[in-house]
């Protein structure tokens, strides 16, 4: 949701359709993009969508790495949880990537290293 400071009227918001298809009862958030469209995180099932100013959904991505979630709410039967706390997007060229290997076949143990796989 996007408030205009002129009025305090909504300028802008994003619902699921049917509504209960969007709901995250915690830890999550959503980022405007620098090319207007919106990235949402919804933490407690790990899903990470971007959509644009005309509520379209352009890319979605569902947090893989499951753990151990004990006695978090939301976790599933089997005691297993992908809630992410936040998402952010940096671009291609940021500095932060300078000088570090992100190929990303180094990380394909990573569930195994968990002890999830």
């Amino acid at each position: 949701m996007e408030i205009d400071p002129a009025d305090n009227g909504i300028a802008w918001d994003y619902r699921g359709e049917p509504a209960i298809s969007f709901y995250s009862y915690q830890i999550s958030g959503a980022e405007r993009q620098p090319n207007g469209n919106t990235l949402i995180c919804e933490g407690a099932t790990g899903r990470f969508i971007e959509v644009t100013s005309g509520h379209q959904i352009v890319w979605e991505y569902i947090n893989p790495l499951f753990a151990d979630s004990g006695r978090l709410a939301g976790g599933s039967a089997s005691g297993q949880a992908n809630s992410v706390f936040r998402a952010h997007r940096f671009a291609p060229d940021d500095p932060a990537f300078q000088g570090r290997d992100l190929d990303p076949a180094q990380y394909g143990n990573l569930n195994r290293i968990l002890g999830t796989a």
